[in-house]
Parts: structure tokens; sequence; C-alpha cells
């Protein structure tokens, strides 16, 4: 997917889903295995208080990861931007932008590794390597 937001609202939509399933098993289990839980709740009252606070900290910790995952995304593009930007100056500090030649810069750079290279005619020639 390309639109980092959409993955961000189906990871959402299905964090929901998992967490209505997770939600109503863990009723059905804390509502069918009363005492056998070895939980402190005397009533189903206590019972429905401790269900509700168990869902109420799964939900925040579903909440936190959907954001991480967002925030992971929009890190995951932002990286790559950033990553394209610094080839561009790369490519800037050494070459000329209008013409492609080799700036002042670079020029100096590569002083020290200029060689005189004669020709057949018996002509100097620089190279650079």
């Amino acid at each position: 997917m390309r639109n980092p937001w959409l993955r961000v609202v189906l990871l959402a939509a299905l964090a929901a889903a998992v967490w209505a399933l997770a939600m109503a098993g863990s009723g059905a289990v804390l509502y069918l295995n009363e005492g056998r839980l070895g939980m402190a709740a005397t009533n189903n009252y206590e019972l429905m208080v401790t269900w509700l606070f168990l869902s109420v900290i799964l939900s925040r910790s579903l909440v936190l990861a959907v954001y991480a995952n967002g925030l992971r995304a929009r890190l995951g593009e932002s990286r790559r931007k950033l990553a394209s930007a610094l080839d561009q100056i790369r490519e800037l500090v050494h070459y000329d932008e209008l013409t492609g030649a080799f700036n002042r810069r670079s020029l100096v750079a590569r002083r020290g590794r200029v060689s005189v290279v004669v020709d057949w005619g018996g002509t100097p020639r620089l190279v650079v390597p």
C-alpha cells in the first residue's frame, strides 16, 4: 500500500475486531470458571469489575500499539525522503547542477591525484582519475 494512513486505519479496524473477540472470550472464561480461577471475586459484580479493568487495560495497550505502528510507518517514509535528499546533496557537492562537470570542491579534492600522460604525439595531457 502506498498510503501509510490507509494501512493504519486498516490495522486499527483489525485491532478493534481482535479486541472485541478477546474481550468476549475473556468475559466468557471469567464467567464460566467463576471460582476455579483463584480470583478474589466473591460475586458476579466483582467479577464484572475485574473484567472491565482487564478490558480497559487491554484496549489501552491496543491503542498504543496501533499508534506506534503509525509512527513507524511515518518514520520509514521520512527516512526514505531524507536518504533521497542526502544522495542529491552528495551529488551536488561534487558536480555542477547545470553542466554536470566537476565543481571547484571536487577538483580541489582530486588535485593530489592528477597525473600527466603524454600521448603518441608528445603532447602532455592531464588526467583526473
